[in-house]
């Protein structure tokens, strides 16, 4: 299920910031945004769905997508816990692989869009942390959130192995 967001982060406004701390200053003075920066660009690898996926193979966000799709599930905003990953798409298509803008972690969340912090690395610039609306609009304003697979147990009686 997609939940729509409210970006309140024009990317024409903040595209033009040289230092990711004057961006954050920025919108939480103009923009009335809660975001910290935790990371800087130097100090940080990859991209958001390298950070969030922990895969630095991965090359872009349809092949995260594809990767997400096949090991985790994607689950309710009511279930949604710390450590949970949320993917972002634009608001004129379906939220489909070609569609999908971003990538971040859950941080803290009460299960509303408004009461969910996450942490997310903004392509090969700096990871932050702040509110999902909290995000510039580029990411778009749509929403999936996606809970890591578990493997369960299905056998009912002990695997016997020859030792010799």
């Amino acid at each position: 299920m997609s939940y729509i967001t409210n970006p309140k982060m024009p990317y024409d406004e903040i595209n033009s910031f040289v230092g990711e701390k004057y961006a954050v200053i920025y919108c939480n003075t103009k923009l009335n945004t809660n975001l910290k920066l935790i990371k800087g660009r130097v100090e940080s690898k990859g991209n958001c769905f390298n950070y969030v996926t922990k895969n630095y193979y991965l090359e872009c966000c349809e092949d995260a997508m594809e990767y997400i799709n096949l090991n985790y599930k994607e689950i309710n905003i009511a279930d949604i816990k710390i450590g949970n990953i949320i993917a972002f798409f634009d608001s004129y298509s379906k939220c489909e692989e070609i569609s999908i803008q971003h990538f971040g972690k859950i941080i803290r969340t009460d299960n509303t869009i408004s009461g969910t912090i996450i942490r997310s690395k903004w392509g090969q610039g700096g990871i932050f942390e702040g509110n999902i609306n909290d995000l510039p609009d580029i990411y778009g304003d749509k929403v999936k959130f996606y809970r890591k697979k578990t493997l369960k147990r299905t056998l009912k009686r002990p695997i016997k192995r020859n030792i010799f």
